[in-house]
C-alpha cells in the first residue's frame, strides 16, 4: 500500500483528502439528523402525553369550599371586631384611660394574630388552586400592610399610656 501512496500525484492526494473529509462530514450530518429526529420524537411524545393527561385537582373540592367559607367567616369576624373596637374606643374616651389603653393594646394584638391566621389560611387556599400566585401576592401584601398598621397603632396606644 505504501507503493500506491508514493505513486499518487499531488492532485490525487488532494482529491483523496477531500473524499475522506466528505466521508466524515456525511457521518457527522447523519448523526446530527438522527439526534434531531430523536429530539422531535421525544417532544411530540411528551406533548401528546400532556394533552391526553387528565386535569387532576390538587385538593378535593369540598376542602376548598370549606376553606373559602372559613376565610369568609374570618373576614366577617374582622369587620365585627373593628366595629366593636370603635364602640369601645368611644365608650372609654370618657372613662378610665388606663383601662382603655390596656383594652386597645389587647385588641390590636388580637387583630394582629387574626390577620396572621387569615394570611396563613389564604396561603393554604392558594396552594390548592393552580395559577393563584397573583392574587396570593396581592392579598399577602394587603394583609402585611394591615398587620403593620396594627403594630403602628399598638405602638401609638402604648405611647399614650406613658
Amino acid at each position: 500500500m505504501s507503493n500506491r501512496d508514493d505513486t499518487l500525484t499531488p492532485e490525487e492526494e488532494r482529491i483523496a483528502g477531500i473524499e475522506k473529509k466528505v466521508k466524515f462530514n456525511r457521518i457527522g450530518i447523519s448523526i446530527m439528523a438522527i439526534m434531531i429526529l430523536m429530539a422531535v420524537s421525544v417532544s411530540l411524545t411528551i406533548g401528546i402525553l400532556k394533552a391526553l393527561q387528565k386535569d387532576v385537582p390538587y385538593a378535593p373540592n369540598d376542602k376548598f369550599v370549606a376553606l373559602e367559607k372559613q376565610v369568609e367567616e374570618m373576614r366577617k369576624e374582622f369587620v365585627e371586631i373593628q366595629i366593636e373596637s370603635d364602640k369601645l374606643a368611644r365608650a372609654y374616651s370618657m372613662g378610665n384611660n388606663e383601662a382603655l389603653v390596656a383594652s386597645l393594646v389587647e385588641y390590636e394584638q388580637h387583630q394582629q394574630a387574626m390577620l396572621t391566621e387569615m394570611k396563613v389560611g389564604i396561603y393554604d387556599l392558594a396552594k390548592m388552586i393552580q395559577g393563584s400566585r397573583t392574587w396570593l401576592d396581592i392579598y399577602t401584601a394587603k394583609l402585611e400592610k394591615a398587620i403593620e398598621k396594627s403594630k403602628e397603632r399598638e405602638a401609638k396606644i402604648k405611647n399614650i399610656e406613658k
